[in-house]
């Protein structure tokens, strides 16, 4: 559970009701307000107002490689040789502990357990290829169109982004390294930042662990006259603290 504050994030990581592991992230959604507001030079009033209507994970953008974890555009080939750069022409380098004895015989090397690292993320499976129909035409899925504006405030905010999924990847692999035995199966995402739009298929997608906003309202009877039921659900996620405190309060009452 992952309960995402204004200036800090709290990381809770439960077996079967009980905490396992609990961890507090100095990020939140304070820090995604002001990297709007330094980017576009706004005021944090702002910038936050800005964060409620504009911002959101362009999945787009970072699936086609268009920007990196922290915002960054793409590199473009200009020529200019970098130390980085690889031939995939030029033959692969001997192994650095020489090579395995199926691959002295020629056979092919095994495939690698995806258990023997407990940090690494279970292999994707490999997909089918899909049959075509003859003479079928491929159509290309075309991208997502975004406002210049929106472009804008997702460079402003993906930096901070970044930094968030590196800390939740710490928490889960440090969690990993002391239960070796234990996965983490879910991530439920609550707090005010966690209506950003699209932020949990980023982490999702950067963790490989399944990921949904808290349905803090789910099986709970509300009424009120002051909020619409759309705007209920808008809000779901702000309320898991309050919810959690008076099914606490209603419990010790009984």
């Amino acid at each position: 559970v992952v309960n995402m504050g204004a200036t800090l994030t709290d990381v809770g990581i439960f077996k079967h009701g009980v905490l396992r592991f609990p961890r507090t992230i100095p990020l939140g959604g304070d820090n995604v307000t002001r990297a709007i507001a330094d980017r576009l030079g706004l005021t944090m009033d702002a910038a936050e107002d800005e964060k409620r209507e504009a911002a959101a994970v362009l999945m787009d953008l970072i699936q086609s490689g268009e920007v990196d974890l922290f915002g960054n555009a793409a590199p473009q080939d200009n020529g200019i040789s970098s130390p980085w750069d690889v031939d995939t022409a030029a033959p692969l380098p001997p192994p650095m502990f020489g090579t395995t004895p199926a691959e002295t015989a020629g056979e092919p090397a095994a495939e690698a357990n995806p258990f023997d690292d407990p940090f690494g993320a279970a292999p994707a499976p490999t997909p089918a290829p899909a049959e075509e129909a003859p003479g079928a035409m491929v159509v290309s899925e075309e991208p997502a169109q975004y406002t210049e504006r929106q472009r804008e405030v997702f460079n402003a905010i993906l930096p901070v982004l970044g930094e968030f999924v590196m800390e939740l990847r710490r928490s889960v692999d440090y969690f990993r390294s002391k239960f070796p035995m234990e996965t983490v199966d879910q991530i439920l995402l609550c707090g005010g930042s966690a209506n950003l739009k699209n932020l949990d298929q980023y982490i999702q997608s950067e963790l490989g662990v399944p990921t949904a906003v808290a349905a803090s309202f789910a099986g709970v009877n509300v009424q009120s006259k002051q909020m619409s039921v759309t705007r209920r659900m808008e809000v779901t996620s702000s309320f898991a603290v309050a919810l959690g405190l008076a099914a606490r309060d209603a419990i010790l009452g009984s």
